[in-house]
C-alpha cells in the first residue's frame, strides 16, 4: 500500500501541480465536514471517475480519519495508472 502525503507537504505542492482533493466519504459524511475545495466522489464511484480525475497531476483522496477507505482508493486510482496518495490524518486531521 501506498505512503499517504503529510498536510504541509500537500499545501506545499498544491501551487505547482495541478492537485485534486477527492473525499471518498458518503455525501452525507461529507455534507457534515469537509475540506474546502474537495469533490465528494464516494469510494464505490471511484472507478466511474477514472477519466475526469486523468487531468490531475496528482488525486489526494481523504476520508474521516485517513488511511481506511482513502488508501483503498488511492490504491483503486493507481492501479488504472493516476499518480494517487491519500492524505494523512484524513479531513479531521486538515
Amino acid at each position: 500500500m501506498n505512503h499517504c502525503i503529510e498536510k504541509t507537504n500537500l499545501l506545499e505542492m498544491m501551487n505547482q501541480f495541478k492537485i485534486a482533493i477527492v473525499d471518498v466519504r458518503s455525501n452525507e459524511e461529507y455534507e457534515e465536514k469537509h475540506i474546502v475545495g474537495a469533490l465528494n466522489i464516494p469510494l464505490a464511484e471511484i472507478e466511474n471517475h477514472v477519466e475526469e480525475l486523468s487531468s490531475y497531476e496528482l488525486i489526494i483522496t481523504t476520508c474521516g480519519a485517513g488511511g481506511g477507505r482513502s488508501a483503498t482508493a488511492s490504491e483503486m486510482l493507481k492501479e488504472k495508472g493516476l499518480h494517487a496518495k491519500w492524505l494523512c490524518k484524513g479531513t479531521f486531521g486538515w
